[in-house]
């Protein structure tokens, strides 16, 4: 594995670790823990799974696009298959979840 993979695989574990504690704490709740050789073997393989992840900006982007595909689903009773990670930013796919949380209200 090559430097740039291992220091994208190092950020990405980084941000997903500071994310859950985040959220945690948010809702007054204990952190998630789990080892760092799990967090790795988690991205390494979302990494195989999408060559395209070449940043930790496209990591937030594949994030949200799985929440927004997950939570069309529950709204609108069918995968929306025509979408892709890299249709918008992890803040537009953001924007898009929030929308559907209206509709679903």
């Amino acid at each position: 594995m090559n430097q740039e993979k291992q220091n994208l695989i190092a950020a990405i574990v980084d941000h997903m670790q500071n994310e859950r504690k985040a959220n945690a704490l948010k809702h007054g709740l204990k952190p998630y823990e789990t080892s760092h050789k799990e967090d790795v073997a988690e991205v390494e393989a979302i990494l195989d799974w999408d060559a395209k992840i070449q940043s930790l900006e496209d990591f937030c982007a594949v994030n949200e696009w799985e929440s927004y595909f997950d939570f069309y689903k529950d709204v609108h009773g069918i995968s929306p298959r025509w979408t892709s990670w890299t249709d918008h930013t992890a803040d537009e796919w953001e924007v898009l979840v929030s929308n559907l949380t209206a509709q679903f209200a």
